[in-house]
């Protein structure tokens, strides 16, 4: 992100084609692209039109301190919501769960069955649902 050179990019396109030299991924891509906003008062194909809506050098700059972190030390004791996709291995309850149960003591765990990695973009109800009923529990 930090690489695309926004003076030069006119169009989304311009900026998918631009980051695709370093995602090859074309969903991540989009996702990434997701964070590319037209700036205040640009009209289309003006030249430094865009701006990126996160705050690159801020993440830059914490993730040092975040390599760092050494979260099999980490023990955290409030409530803690996991929601796994059930087409992605990125939570597997058979993998994962003595994992957490070791790393936070109090914790829930839902699966939606027909979403992918980004469940919020496949699933965004289902995830709404489950997060709202788990907000709404006292304490949590």
């Amino acid at each position: 992100m930090r690489g695309l050179r926004l003076e030069a990019i006119r169009t989304k396109g311009d900026a998918d084609v631009a980051l695709s030299r370093a995602v090859a991924d074309a969903q991540m891509r989009a996702f990434i692209l997701t964070n590319l906003v037209r700036t205040t008062g640009a009209s289309s194909g003006d030249a430094a039109a865009f701006r990126w809506r996160v705050n690159l050098p801020a993440i830059a700059a914490a993730l040092p301190a975040l390599g760092r972190w050494d979260v099999t030390d980490a023990v955290y004791g409030g409530n803690t919501l996991f929601i796994g996709a059930g087409k992605s291995d990125f939570l597997r309850t058979s993998k994962h769960l003595p994992a957490i149960q070791e790393q936070f003591s109090r914790f829930s765990l839902s699966t939606i069955r027909s979403a992918d990695h980004w469940i919020h973009a496949d699933e965004p109800e289902a995830l709404l649902l489950i997060a709202l009923k788990f907000l709404s529990v006292p304490g949590a």
